[in-house]
């Protein structure tokens, strides 16, 4: 496959503390540097090599790259044609409350103790989720529904912490309100920050409760 050097940078207004970034690469070579945020990919195609917490590691096509936040590391091609990866710069302080809301726990930044990860499901979700974030055709429900159940699912299998996320109860009259509140504003761009108000619950425990007790997603709910 011929690939060129390009690059994509962008952010979402309505979701703050994560960028994204879609690349490729063929001659360029990072130097030791590291990033304020976590540093998480996916390998579209190629072998990204990079020097890691003492070790050289190299991360071939499906495999998930991750570089703790404050870690510093490098990043080059391993082979002539290059590298291609989607990025997701994550802010510590996002993940430490999607721990919360995952655990019920007080916020706590996660450790990832492997600088890359071979898990086939976790990498597709990921590369779903940043196609998804890129796309301006999906709504901010859908979004930010799977970018949150998509990063606590990365917590839970591959963080240094030993996490288990507490079952959900029924909330029926929270979950009819929700489900009113859709109905009457289906036509509109609902976030689930906005949807997560109106039963004063956490945004996971909502994806999470709607999902078990109406049998669809809040996104299905709102086509």
């Amino acid at each position: 496959m011929d690939i060129s050097e390009k690059i994509k940078f962008w952010r979402l207004p309505y979701i703050r503390g994560i960028e994204m970034l879609h690349a490729s690469y063929i001659l360029q070579s990072f130097s030791r540097h590291m990033h304020e945020e976590f540093a998480v990919g996916v390998i579209e195609y190629g072998n990204l090599g990079f020097s890691y917490r003492g070790r050289h590691l190299v991360a071939s096509q499906g495999c998930i790259n991750v570089c703790n936040a404050g870690e510093f590391h490098t990043g080059n091609a391993q082979a002539p044609e290059g590298w291609r990866y989607r990025m997701f710069y994550i802010d510590p302080d996002f993940l430490a409350n999607t721990f919360a809301q995952a655990t019920g726990q007080v916020a706590r930044i996660p450790f990832f103790r492997h600088g890359v990860i071979n898990d086939p499901s976790l990498s597709r979700s990921l590369h779903h989720l940043h196609q998804m974030l890129e796309l301006t055709a999906h709504g901010k429900l859908q979004q930010e529904s799977t970018l949150l159940e998509t990063m606590i699912e990365f917590i839970v299998r591959h963080s240094d912490s030993s996490i288990a996320v507490p079952p959900v109860g029924h909330e029926n009259q929270k979950v009819k309100k929700v489900r009113d509140y859709i109905e009457a504003c289906f036509t509109d761009n609902i976030s689930l920050q906005k949807l997560a108000q109106i039963p004063c619950l956490s945004q996971f425990h909502l994806v999470r409760v709607f999902q078990q007790q109406i049998g669809s997603t809040l996104c299905l709910n709102q086509t």
